[in-house]
């Protein structure tokens, strides 16, 4: 947007955003802005299929009154949470919930639900023990081959990281990857990965 339209006008239109909730405030007890356009509020007394409605009403009136109709507003909502939650705690949620949509066109609208709990708990685990997995050799490097179609002979391999637990199971890369991505404990795997092939190379060189 600032590209497009200028960082000017992407101003005002936060400003906008701004105004537009503070008047939707009824029943609004908290109110703020938490910088790269994104802002949190909090409501008493919404229910879930109500909110939704006023959401997709609210987007609609920002993209009337700013002229873009291209802007999209994703909203990320815990309704009813518990009442022994931080604030802290329930904006954690709700980013972590905005982040499942966040690259989805289809999708503006998401609520945090006990699925995401067990999907954060199980994200924080994989995290926690990815660097003591490398230690103890759980994550291995498998070569998958490559090879010219004319001649049928290998060329070359792929090296691809896997996850074997010690009692036989195994984590998906589509699972491990894209959460070491978000830690950036990536790179930890990227280097684990390429000395482990250049070692297998030194030793094809040397026999």
């Amino acid at each position: 947007l600032n590209r497009r339209y200028g960082r000017k006008k992407v101003d005002q239109l936060l400003r906008l955003v701004g105004r537009t909730l503070t008047e939707y405030k009824d029943a609004m007890t908290c109110l703020m802005y938490m910088g790269t356009g994104m802002f949190a509020c909090y409501h008493g007394t919404m229910e879930g299929v109500l909110c939704k409605s006023k959401c997709e009403t609210f987007s609609q009136q920002v993209r009337k009154e700013s002229a873009m109709q291209d802007v999209t507003l994703k909203w990320s909502v815990y309704v009813a949470p518990r009442h022994d939650l931080h604030a802290e705690e329930i904006l954690e949620k709700t980013q972590y919930a905005l982040s499942t949509i966040r690259t989805n066109t289809n999708e503006n609208y998401v609520e945090f639900d006990q699925s995401m709990v067990d999907r954060m708990e199980w994200e924080k685990s994989i995290e926690a023990n990815f660097e003591q997995a490398l230690e103890d050799h759980e994550i291995s490097v498998w070569y998958q081959p490559k090879y010219l179609v004319g001649t049928g002979k290998i060329v070359g391999a792929e090296a691809l990281a896997r996850w074997i637990r010690p009692d036989g199971g195994s984590i998906s890369p589509a699972q491990f990857i894209p959460i070491l991505e978000r830690s950036g404990k990536i790179r930890q795997l990227d280097e684990h990965v390429f000395r482990t092939v250049c070692r297998m190379e030194r030793r094809l060189m040397e026999k």
